[in-house]
């Protein structure tokens, strides 16, 4: 195997493992924002034992291939949008060629970023979804998931739910990539300690990661609820796992608001709230691990922003 291809695999391994290892937490939350006040009454451990009971322990990693099969393209695809953004919005909001990267410049791009890796790979967020909130038996495989929903539903179920998910995923990309980047410059720049291309300690990237990611969950998590509850439905109101069928984004938002207690919300919310720091522990700080560790290694070979890009969301 070639150094490019050994590195490239590394990395995507890594990824695959920190997804792998939030999975649960993952399952946990996705089930809460479908079910609603169901999910609040029986609270964490009643909704771990239910899912025990009805599946085993694997059922905490239901729907978890999907989340790592789409790891490499959503990473690379938003990576490599968010610096292209930035060079073509650059001029728009006056920045100067080859000098600092003004916010409203990262917030746009990487709004723009998260809504061209979204669309391409919502298809997969959609299946994730699925599997993760299926019954025991209810779907073989991944591919036995896509091939029946496509016989019932048509094209169109893999983009349900693409409409409230956009508009949470345009100021969510907008606000951690902005916030993240510009929390790292100002610390290096505060400190006087950066030279071009320095990287900031490790406790700094996961200030600044925790920091970037809450308030982009904070803002746009109620439509995260939406998303949720029109991706596991069916244009033919098959449920899973019992859950409510509604007619749309403003019939779920109404469901939400009139069906549903606030103990949901906050349950749901908090969590996200510990999915979110033990994503931003994998997310912001392997990259900096990745590079004090493997430095001399064949690993050195990988740009440091590709491990970043590939181990991030």
């Amino acid at each position: 195997m070639s150094r490019p291809v050994w590195d490239s695999s590394a990395v995507r391994i890594a990824g695959c493992i920190s997804r792998t290892t939030t999975a649960p937490l993952d399952r946990i939350k996705l089930t809460w924002q479908a079910l609603g006040s169901k999910a609040a009454e029986m609270g964490l451990v009643g909704t771990v034992n239910k899912m025990l009971k009805e599946g085993g322990v694997g059922s905490l990693w239901r729907g978890n291939g999907v989340n790592c099969l789409k790891i490499a393209p959503e990473s690379a695809i938003k990576f490599q949008a968010y610096e292209q953004y930035k060079q073509w919005l650059g001029p728009v909001f006056g920045d100067e060629k080859n000098g600092p990267v003004s916010l409203q410049t990262k917030f746009f791009a990487g709004a723009f970023a998260g809504a061209t890796s979204q669309t391409i790979i919502y298809p997969m967020e959609v299946l994730k979804t699925r599997m993760c909130l299926r019954k025991s038996g209810q779907y073989s495989s991944i591919f036995d998931c896509a091939k029946k929903l496509y016989h019932d539903n048509g094209w169109r179920i893999f983009y349900r739910g693409y409409v409230p998910n956009m508009l949470g995923i345009l100021p969510y990309a907008g606000i951690e990539l902005a916030l993240f980047e510009t929390f790292k410059q100002s610390y290096v720049k505060f400190t006087n300690s950066g030279k071009e291309g320095c990287t900031p300690p490790v406790y700094v990237s996961v200030t600044a990661g925790a920091l970037s990611s809450v308030c982009g969950q904070l803002a746009t998590y109620p439509l995260a609820l939406v998303r949720t509850k029109l991706q596991a439905q069916t244009a033919g109101r098959q449920i899973l796992i019992g859950i409510k069928h509604t007619r749309g984004m403003l019939d779920s938002i109404l469901w939400i608001l009139v069906c549903t207690e606030m103990p949901h919300v906050g349950s749901s919310l908090e969590c996200c709230r510990f999915k979110v720091k033990m994503e931003t522990w994998r997310r912001f700080t392997c990259k900096d691990v990745y590079n004090a560790t493997y430095e001399k290694s064949v690993f050195s070979k990988v740009p440091s922003d590709t491990v970043q890009s590939l181990l991030g969301n």
